[in-house]
């Protein structure tokens, strides 16, 4: 069978790039004879390789000069290394995700909260996600702390609710994370989602703080070369962390129209815990400290013809953010050059406070519970930083899908999924291999191309659905020569192996992402659920492995409730994923992916 017609190499943006990244999109644009290349190499090696041609004429520089990243050299390493892929060998207690957890949390020295199940909510869908927003809004009274790639630019019900809150309550205070690129793409006097916020200092500059992360992947010369639409290629402020004085949301999804209506993700409402708050509303203001200040322009100081904007970003290095935790005296401000290493230490600091504070806390959940049968593992990754907590977790998660210890009994089950399904190298790895006879079930579920967010979208990214159906038919064809798939070759499916399905819901996109592990069982298998999941803002990736700022939860649970509403939000994701793919899905004209 011929796959799809592999791309001829025109334009490159990095949405989730491969180790190394030869394309994304590429394109033939044979009617103008123009040929335009934008390569995003390794960073370490190659650094960046601009090029645009008219028919055989160059027409910029090919080659350009990476920028300069300012971190400790003995620690720096390369943006897309995989010149080693870490397999850890599955052992006794891997088989026990409870067990595992603890591991994890003792060997990454990382914080870990115990909680009750019933303090863990799931909700079901983009409109329950958003009245629960607007509910936790309207009941918080000492602090809402909002971290997300953007808040949309029409979100004029969600500022109004935010500001009604700040009315309500005098000690109310507001704090907003996003990243500097998305949040500040539109050019005055077109609405943007920093002229929306801006409005929040004006009214309130002593409750309210706005920062705006840049990545330091991206400056000087080079982004001035870089068009907006392309800038976020070099990384974002990825997180998704939306807190209430002592209640969070989890997610995945980002705060604007569509994710309110028909955009599907995953959300995760975390109620009554302060310790779990706490840590994340430091972990906003850590980062909050190394990114830009949002200050509105009094009216006295604008332009007269209204020419500028009503805002403007600063660099004070985090002046004005709090102690991240309480009684630490605080801290001294980032100079703006060379940030990113004592970010680092700040960063690894940070960690090993939240460390030690958590181990020797009470393993009683904040709500009074007496039983907590939970585990909450929080995992950063920040591969500008080297901060990479999540690389090096989730390769012992899917290391419990590598052999099925009993010949009798259900083997163990592995769902993932993924909205930008290109997998991060050693993540891809571990999934081709197979450690013995009979294995996990491993189903994955990605985006249709239908069901891609940039589907139908004009300009260059119109062409991304057409890059992600490339990269699933490669690792299809990968798992098919490694004998991986779910029922090859007529083998008996409780054998273990890799199913891929497609979810395609009309008028709706795919932007949800996670992990969930059930363990071999001697239940019927409708009877089994996943006692660890994994949770947050990460595609799994190559871009969240080292591009972005990534806040995502492992967790483990005893609860056969919890567990139980784990496996019904699998299988709600399930029921739109119909599309197994195969030999005969790529055979259709529409998949083909014929570029020129």
């Amino acid at each position: 069978m011929e796959g799809p017609a592999a791309p001829q190499l025109v334009l490159s943006y990095s949405y989730d790039l491969y180790p190394g990244a030869a394309f994304l999109i590429s394109r033939c644009t044979s009617r103008a004879g123009m040929e335009m290349s934008l390569l995003r190499s390794n960073f370490a090696t190659s650094g960046c390789a601009l090029a645009a041609h008219y028919g055989s004429r160059p027409l910029l520089p090919r080659t350009l000069k990476a920028p300069r990243l300012d971190a400790h050299s003995s620690s720096r390493r390369p943006f897309h290394s995989t010149t080693h892929v870490h397999q850890p060998e599955p052992s006794t207690s891997q088989q026990d995700p409870y067990l595992l957890t603890r591991q994890l949390a003792d060997e990454l020295r990382l914080p870990l909260f115990s909680a009750s199940g019933k303090q863990l909510h799931l909700l079901r869908d983009p409109s329950h996600f958003y009245e629960t927003l607007k509910t936790k809004i309207s009941q918080a009274k000492e602090r809402i702390f909002l971290a997300s790639l953007y808040i949309g630019k029409e979100e004029t019900e969600l500022v109004t609710y935010l500001e009604s809150a700040l009315q309500r309550n005098p000690a109310l205070q507001l704090t907003i994370l996003v990243d500097a690129l998305r949040g500040t793409r539109e050019a005055h006097p077109t609405p943007s989602c920093a002229s929306l916020v801006s409005k929040f200092h004006a009214r309130y500059p002593d409750r309210v703080k706005i920062r705006l992360y840049h990545t330091p992947n991206l400056k000087g010369w080079l982004k001035k070369i870089v068009g907006k639409r392309f800038n976020e290629g070099w990384g974002l402020q990825h997180m998704k962390i939306y807190g209430f004085d002592d209640d969070v949301v989890l997610s995945g999804a980002n705060l604007s129209r569509d994710y309110f209506t028909n955009r599907r993700d995953r959300y995760l409402l975390v109620e009554r815990h302060r310790e779990v708050a706490d840590y994340l509303c430091s972990l906003v203001h850590a980062v909050g400290r190394f990114s830009f200040k949002l200050e509105s322009i009094p009216v006295q100081g604008r332009s007269a013809e209204g020419a500028s904007p009503d805002w403007k970003l600063i660099w004070d290095g985090g002046k004005d953010c709090p102690a991240l935790l309480a009684g630490q005296a605080s801290l001294e401000p980032y100079a703006e050059p060379g940030w990113t290493s004592a970010a680092t230490k700040s960063l690894e600091e940070f960690t090993r406070q939240w460390h030690h504070r958590s181990s020797s806390s009470d393993s009683k959940t904040n709500s009074g519970e007496k039983s907590a049968d939970t585990l909450l593992l929080p995992l950063l990754q920040m591969g500008p930083l080297h901060i990479r907590q999540e690389t090096h977790a989730i390769p012992k998660v899917l290391s419990l899908g590598l052999e099925a210890p009993d010949a009798q009994g259900q083997p163990p089950n592995l769902g993932l999924t993924s909205g930008y399904f290109s997998l991060y190298k050693p993540y891809k790895a571990l999934l081709l291999r197979a450690k013995a006879a009979r294995t996990a079930i491993v189903k994955i579920i990605c985006a249709a191309p239908e069901a891609n967010g940039f589907f139908q979208s004009k300009g260059v990214s119109g062409w991304i659905p057409e890059a992600y159906t490339w990269y699933e038919y490669q690792f299809w064809k990968a798992l098919q020569r490694s004998r991986r798939l779910l029922g090859q070759d007529g083998r008996d499916v409780n054998q273990g192996g890799v199913e891929i399905r497609e979810w395609n819901k009309d008028g709706w996109t795919y932007h949800a992402k996670g992990i969930w592990y059930t363990p071999p069982s001697s239940e019927l298998a409708d009877e089994s659920a996943p006692t660890m999941m994994h949770v947050g803002s990460s595609n799994y990736g190559s871009r969240s492995a080292d591009l972005d700022l990534e806040c995502t939860f492992l967790i483990s649970t005893k609860s056969k409730e919890l567990s139980q509403r784990f496996r019904e939000e699998f299988e709600t994701l399930q029921r739109n994923a119909t599309d197994v793919v195969d030999e005969k899905l790529f055979q259709r004209p529409e998949r083909q992916t014929l570029l020129c």
